[in-house]
């Protein structure tokens, strides 16, 4: 599975916020320093979709806000998620 991102980091609480032009928003509490935020964001990926870390690679947007992130063999999808169905 391959997602467009759009990360808010410092939000005040973690999780899914929606749908923008630029992909599904997630908020993330920790600031965008010395990869923290790309961190946190491989971790709660893994958990929401109940995958070990090493599971999610990040395949564009290190070091922005506007991310593609590859989770392998998803097992959960998080009822939050904001997924449109054909």
């Amino acid at each position: 599975m391959v997602l467009q991102l759009h990360i808010q980091p410092r939000a005040s609480r973690e999780g899914f916020a929606g749908v923008t032009e630029q992909g599904v928003r997630i908020r993330l509490m920790v600031p965008p320093t010395e990869g923290r935020a790309n961190q946190s964001l491989q971790a709660f990926l893994a958990r929401e979709f109940g995958v070990p870390k090493g599971e999610v690679s990040l395949e564009q947007g290190a070091a922005g806000r506007h991310k593609r992130v590859r989770i392998h063999a998803p097992r959960l999808l998080p009822k939050e998620l904001p997924l449109k169905k054909p």
